[in-house]
């Protein structure tokens, strides 16, 4: 006779229910962990890019939260999860004067159990450098998820327009 047995197929099923238990919420936050690594970095290269665009440009460069790709969101609208943009802003205007003044779109994060938040409210409206690659402000949003298991992640705008990012920051 080939074939197993109904106590063979029985602990073999719960040897595979036991391994399933443990291992898929570790597969989880693996996943959480990766995602959260990419949108970090995404949301840096963003503001090295404004950065270097404000040097070689000679001229102020803004990064501010957007949900359409060419208007920027003011402090009560939205937040820096539904997306943001990247732009040439000579005149310091709160949006782009132009559609070709957009220099980059982020669309909105997909997986909502993150969020982007503001370290200071006031503040991160709109983060700009100045021709000299120096922020006008500094400040920075840190990237949380809702699990609790998966470490947050500061991204940090200083005054000398250097992004940092850092783990932790999320309560």
């Amino acid at each position: 006779m080939k074939g197993f047995t109904l106590v063979e197929l029985l602990i073999a099923i719960a040897l595979m229910a036991t391994l399933l238990t443990v291992g898929v919420p570790g597969f989880r936050d693996l996943v959480a962990s990766n995602q959260r690594r990419a949108i970090s970095f995404d949301l840096y290269s963003d503001l090295q890019l404004a950065r270097s665009e404000a040097i070689s440009r000679n001229q102020r460069i803004s990064v501010c939260k957007s949900t359409d790709g060419l208007q920027c969101l003011d402090a009560a609208e939205g937040g820096w999860k539904d997306g943001w943009i990247v732009y040439a802003n000579p005149g310091g205007l709160d949006d782009p004067a132009d559609v070709a003044d957009v220099l980059a779109v982020h669309d909105p994060i997909q997986d909502y159990r993150f969020s982007l938040i503001p370290q200071d409210p006031t503040s991160a409206v709109r983060f700009d450098f100045k021709p000299n690659g120096r922020s006008q402000q500094a400040g920075g949003l840190d990237l949380c998820h809702d699990s609790g298991t998966v470490q947050g992640r500061r991204i940090r705008l200083l005054a000398t327009g250097t992004v940092l990012i850092t783990q932790g920051g999320c309560s």
